[in-house]
């Protein structure tokens, strides 16, 4: 994804990149899917732009330090539910 000149100079100025402001995003959002619903990895993953678990799984543990499958709740893992992509998110082709 491409940021434009202007917002380019306006996070910069501010400290952070696009793509260090993106990552802190998607940790964030992988945190909270991973803790709080029943989507499988491969779905998370996909929820966040990921075309492979494997590379969302290589970028949560670059974040976190930990894989995603030992950060999910016990009570999450596993358990039926994971109805495909969230709703008005649609994985890249």
């Amino acid at each position: 994804m491409r940021v434009s000149r202007p917002t380019a100079k306006r996070l910069a100025a501010e400290g952070q990149g696009f793509q260090q402001l993106n990552d802190q995003i998607k940790k964030q959002l992988a945190e909270c899917l991973l803790n709080n619903s029943r989507l499988s990895i491969q779905t998370i993953a996909q929820n966040l732009g990921y075309a492979e678990a494997a590379s969302f799984s290589r970028a949560f543990s670059r974040w976190t330090g930990k894989a995603p499958g030992h950060w999910q709740s016990p009570e999450t893992e596993g358990l039926p539910g994971d109805s495909g992509p969230v709703r008005g998110k649609r994985p890249k082709q």
